[in-house]
């Protein structure tokens, strides 16, 4: 019996056209910025890069700004989830104020490691607040709940605040707010140290007893 050669396998074109995406923010978008220094990637740069037309480029993001709004939220992100990390591996006999210094350094370094990130992220989150998809960023945060009330069930310093899940995610919220507005007044206190100082304090008010 003469064995047939396997047909190739079709990966189904929604498939593809998000394994692109993935690919474009991943990798693409984040070396263009990277070359950019800090400011965002022109259509005709990114076109060059990827290597396609306008019109296949609309077949993946519906204009420029939502590129650059998943962008900003594939960095949000990876950030919120190297962070639940933080929270998950916090020791029971550390109190609170360090898991909040610990977690608002991890965001303030990531803000500051290269020149151009800071300047990016500003321009990033100006075009993102206009995109009325604040919703969307708000419920990356809803990841902190069940390892924080975790965290502060285990915790032997008796510096958590108490709270249930909607003061948890109303506080979180409110801290997400404070870190952003500088960056949207384009104010040069936006990712400082004195910046990082006052979100540090807002989390203290927040979230210790």
């Amino acid at each position: 019996m003469e064995l047939k050669k396997p047909s190739k396998i079709k990966i189904p074109k929604q498939a593809r056209s998000q394994k692109k995406v993935d690919q474009i923010l991943q990798s693409d978008l984040r070396e263009l910025s990277e070359e950019s220094k800090g400011q965002l990637p022109s259509m005709r740069k990114i076109l060059k890069k990827l290597s396609i037309n306008h019109s296949k480029f609309y077949d993946y993001f519906p204009s420029i700004n939502t590129l650059y709004n998943k962008f900003f939220l594939r960095m949000a992100n990876e950030r919120i989830l190297h962070q639940k990390k933080i929270i998950e591996d916090h020791p029971t006999d550390e109190t609170v104020q360090q898991l909040m210094k610990k977690l608002i350094s991890y965001s303030f370094e990531r803000f500051n490691e290269k020149p151009f990130r800071l300047l990016l992220v500003k321009k990033l989150y100006k075009i993102f607040d206009k995109s009325n998809n604040n919703q969307e960023f708000e419920k990356l945060f809803d990841i902190f709940t069940a390892p924080h009330l975790k965290a502060a069930a285990r915790d032997k310093t008796n510096t958590f605040k108490k709270m249930d899940e909607l003061e948890f995610r109303d506080s979180i919220r409110a801290h997400a707010y404070y870190v952003k507005q500088p960056f949207l007044e384009d104010n040069n206190f936006a990712g400082s140290k004195e910046h990082q100082q006052k979100c540090y304090e807002m989390a203290v008010k927040l979230f210790a007893s």
